[in-house]
């Protein structure tokens, strides 16, 4: 039987080069989750794509929660409404995703990976990112607490936290301040999402993906 995968905003990016990877560990295609058909910042939405996932499947064997919109500012610019986008997209739908699976990922010894971003060890954010650090930040403390309570239950939780990926929106410029001098590709993600995938005992980890940036 296939194992069956939840990887939220997965048509594109990230997302997607995930799935397709996962297809080729013996993972059933994952549906492709847009937020046109399914708003992951509605806890309703969420428990409705885990019921459907149910429905059809009948079981869930791994959450990626993949989802999270990116908005650059000054924080004295900053509107409401897009500090409350960071942690509805980044924070909030990663909570109402892993509440309403989690059951479901503890009959099967499933696994949870959270996207994060690189540099949260280290709590110093770079200043026009104040509200998508702070999301992420609490993404990790998530992560790490959440792991403690679940490993009893057989789930791993962990985090892949990238800098610039090769389909990132930041242009070539940023390269001046990463010192491997190049961004990450698709294909080294996919190799530390198989590295979680394959161990059971490794849990409530952060690995970073982004060449020394942020060190």
């Amino acid at each position: 039987m296939n194992k069956i995968a939840i990887v939220t905003g997965n048509h594109v990016g990230l997302g997607k080069a995930f799935s397709d990877h996962l297809e080729t560990l013996g993972y059933k295609k994952p549906a492709v989750i847009r937020s046109k058909d399914y708003n992951v910042k509605k806890p309703e939405d969420c428990k409705r794509l885990v019921d459907e996932v149910l429905a059809i499947e009948g079981r869930i064997d791994l959450l990626i929660n993949n989802v999270g919109n990116y908005i650059t500012g000054y924080l004295d610019d900053y509107e409401i409404d897009s500090w409350q986008e960071m942690m509805e997209s980044n924070l909030n739908s990663a909570f109402y995703m892993t509440k309403y699976a989690l059951p479901f990922l503890r009959a099967n010894k499933g696994k949870i990976i959270n996207i994060g971003y690189c540099g949260l060890s280290k709590i110093s954010p770079p200043t026009n990112v104040i509200a998508y650090q702070a999301a992420k930040t609490g993404l990790l403390v998530m992560t790490k607490g959440m792991a403690k309570e679940e490993i009893k239950h057989g789930v791993t939780i962990n985090m892949i936290s990238p800098g610039s990926l090769e389909n990132t929106c930041e242009d070539e410029t940023v390269l001046d301040i990463i010192p491997a001098n190049r961004f990450a590709s698709l294909d080294e993600a996919n190799k530390m999402l198989q590295y979680f995938l394959e161990n059971d005992y490794v849990t409530g980890q952060n690995l970073e993906l982004a060449g020394g940036r942020a060190l």
